[in-house]
């Protein structure tokens, strides 16, 4: 069996059922399989040349949906985000625990499997339909820092998500962005990737990067794992290390946020990625 993306949602999750609903509206022919994870079929999408997984666990716990590893190819979470601020968001990010505690799934100092040009298109196409909806002065549209579960899964994964409270979450105009987002990333995927870009992965600035989100849609560059300036300080140097080879593609440089670093940070940093002979840069000379 040839290898497709996963599109995972857990019944769990308000934006998982509202997206997945709107997305079998939309779709024609989804196909169930004789496939079971726990105890939910697995559908096959002619329209996206993708499988349609349902878990009844929350999202950042579901690392047994690695049982499914030989019959995809990359998985997409599509999940809502919380937050104190309860700021309007859409959001993408990959998985990952940089430091040793765990708080939300996955194994301590770990990274999951990094996706660059799908998290690249992913949020390009987020901002183009939140424009297209009127969507882009309410919603902050963004990548976050790595974090949270799983981490174990040996494809790569990427959520993307409506934030931060139930108001959000069950906004109708957020939701159908985020399916269109989605139905257009699967459909444009193959050729996209074929194009050049290069690869980083990034350091500094706040959780909600805005100096990575701004090379990932204005530049040619995409992204892999970043880790912002609150978790360098406790982060080994192995796991500041494995973001580079926890990628589906290999990153050729390393961006600093050099403003969004303490001195030592960036000294650390500068110190650490110069033994591997990297390209290092500031964010602001790709800008």
């Amino acid at each position: 069996m040839k290898k497709l993306p996963g599109l995972v949602f857990s019944e769990r999750d308000t934006v998982s059922l509202n997206v997945l609903k709107v997305l079998k509206e939309t779709l024609e022919n989804l196909v169930p399989l004789e496939v079971k994870w726990e105890r939910e079929k697995v559908f096959f999408s002619k329209d996206l040349n993708s499988f349609i997984i349902i878990t009844q666990k929350d999202l950042v716990y579901a690392e047994d949906i690695n049982k499914l590893k030989d019959m995809i190819s990359r998985f997409i979470f599509v999940s809502r985000h919380e937050s104190a601020s309860h700021v309007p968001s859409l959001l993408v990010h990959f998985t990952g625990n940089w430091l040793k505690s765990n708080p939300l799934g996955g194994n301590p100092e770990e990274l999951g499997v990094a996706d660059p040009f799908l998290g690249k298109l992913c949020i390009i196409t987020l901002l183009e339909k939140a424009k297209e909806a009127g969507l882009d002065r309410k919603y902050s549209i963004s990548l976050e820092a790595t974090h949270h579960g799983p981490t174990s899964i040996d494809r790569p994964l990427t959520f993307i998500e409506i934030g931060s409270s139930p108001t959000e979450w069950n906004d109708m105009r957020a939701v159908k962005v985020l399916t269109e987002t989605l139905i257009e990333v699967l459909k444009t995927l193959p050729k996209y990737e074929c194009k050049e870009k290069k690869v980083a992965v990034g350091f500094g600035g706040p959780h909600y990067a805005p100096s990575f989100t701004k090379i990932a849609t204005d530049t040619e560059i995409a992204l892999g794992h970043i880790a912002s300036r609150y978790v360098i300080n406790e982060a080994s140097d192995n796991i500041l290390l494995s973001s580079l080879e926890r990628s589906l593609i290999k990153p050729s440089m390393v961006l600093l946020d050099w403003k969004g670093l303490k001195k030592e940070q960036r000294n650390r940093l500068i110190e650490l990625f110069s033994q591997t002979h990297i390209e290092l840069l500031k964010t602001k000379d790709v800008l």
